[in-house]
């Protein structure tokens, strides 16, 4: 998610709904599953969060949560290991308009792409078409008239996203784009 950085993203199967988390394996012999998680926003996984499976998008409900390097997830109705079995592979999706709520301030990727560029002094850069994930900060990829610019998405350099108007302005470091001759 972005406001310094986009590592949150929310994957998209091309519908209102996002991938948060695919589905490793089985834990255990109650249905729990290991998860490998695509979001830091992880109070989408909290207790009683509505979670959808697969692209069928089977509703069902967080029963509890695990975070850290081998993060699990047990999910209603799946409570043998043969029903955590069923679910190996599988995408789990929430509800975009839902997960916005969860930022507070930030936002997903799904959002920053196609947001058009100014710079502060009102210099159209054009459109964000990407974004690269980095080891200390995310970096768009804006592409206009003039070609690819890549711009740090940090405090100082992102100035204000307007979700809105479908606008972000920028104020760009020294050199980040050649002077005219």
């Amino acid at each position: 998610m972005c406001s310094g950085d986009c590592r949150g993203r929310l994957e998209s199967n091309g519908t209102s709904y996002g991938a948060i988390t695919r589905v490793l394996r089985p834990f255990g012999l109650n249905g729990w599953v290991n998860i490998e998680l695509t979001t830091d926003v992880l109070s989408l996984l909290d207790t009683g969060q509505t979670i959808f499976v697969g692209s069928q998008l089977r509703q069902c409900w967080v029963l509890d949560f695990v975070p850290g390097e081998k993060s699990r997830v047990l999910l209603s109705n799946c409570n043998s290991r043969d029903e955590a079995e069923s679910l190996q592979g599988l995408e789990l999706y929430v509800d975009r308009a839902e997960a916005i709520s969860h930022l507070d301030g930030r936002f997903f990727q799904f959002q920053i792409e196609g947001l058009e560029v100014h710079t502060q002094e009102g210099a159209h850069l054009g459109t964000v078409i990407g974004i690269i994930e980095t080891g200390a900060n995310d970096v768009y990829i804006i592409k206009g008239v003039d070609g690819e610019v890549l711009v740090p998405a940090i405090h100082g350099v992102i100035q204000t996203i307007n979700l809105n108007a479908g606008l972000m302005v920028v104020t760009l470091p020294d050199g980040l784009i050649p002077e005219a001759e």
